[in-house]
């Protein structure tokens, strides 16, 4: 009934994701609410092969250290889903390669990398470095999810390497796992993003507010001023090229 209903990855999904040490639970709510996860990593999946049209890695593709800062950052969050999810395979913790995976798709990659980027991936000039950092990027997040989601969503995993650009194997059960080394400054970009990223939630809370509010209708018709000290007032300073983007603003 569950294959029938929501697709046989939906039924690999909840093998992987129930912890086996401890009684295994099943219900329409519970298979429900992983079929809600499954669609977010598929539609994280397919955002990136569709902002890769037209995308050749061999040709476009931007070198590591060259990539824009937020895209490193992105790589870094990259390696450390890597590292744990295999370390979980290890171990036989499915689950806990379920719940990286979620909190990679539906928060660091659909939250906020997705939303940074999007207008620098539908707006800036085509074959323009920035944009072709985040392709880059985007490239490589995708091929190692798929790669690394393959032994649970083996299904998914194989329809989706079909139309990845560039792939190094016809079939995605050969290409093995990534090995996903972080940038050299991820550190650095941790602690970076992880501060700006506070002052991002802050200023969406005051646009939400503008929404409610009929001030406002996207964010983009926005020019927002931030008042800060301190050590918050030199991070803002340095970061001030970004900020539009970062806040999905006009200035």
């Amino acid at each position: 009934e569950i294959i029938k209903k929501y697709g046989a990855d939906v039924l690999r999904l909840w093998v992987s994701a129930a912890d086996y040490r401890d009684d295994v639970r099943i219900g329409d709510e519970i298979v429900a609410g992983l079929a809600e996860g499954y669609r977010k990593i598929r539609n994280t999946i397919r955002y990136m092969l569709g902002a890769l049209d037209g995308f050749d890695p061999a040709r476009d593709a931007v070198p590591v250290d060259e990539l824009e800062p937020l895209d490193r950052w992105a790589l870094a969050k990259l390696a450390a889903w890597d590292e744990k999810v295999k370390a979980a395979y290890e171990d036989y913790e499915f689950h806990v390669a379920y719940h990286a995976t979620m909190q990679l798709c539906a928060v660091d990659l659909s939250a906020l990398y997705f939303d940074v980027v999007k207008d620098r991936l539908y707006t800036w000039r085509k074959d323009g470095k920035p944009r072709r950092s985040a392709q880059t990027v985007l490239w490589i997040v995708a091929q190692d999810l798929i790669r690394l989601l393959a032994p649970i969503l083996s299904f998914t995993a194989s329809e989706a390497w079909g139309f990845l650009p560039g792939r190094p194997v016809e079939s995605v059960f050969l290409a093995g796992l990534p090995t996903r080394q972080k940038p050299r400054d991820a550190d650095a970009l941790e602690a970076r993003y992880g501060r700006l990223f506070e002052v991002r939630a802050v200023v969406q809370g005051k646009l939400e507010e503008a929404r409610r509010a009929k001030l406002i209708g996207s964010g983009l018709e926005a020019r927002v001023t931030v008042r800060a000290e301190g050590d918050q007032l030199r991070l803002l300073e340095e970061a001030r090229a970004e900020l539009p983007a970062l806040f999905i603003v006009s200035k």
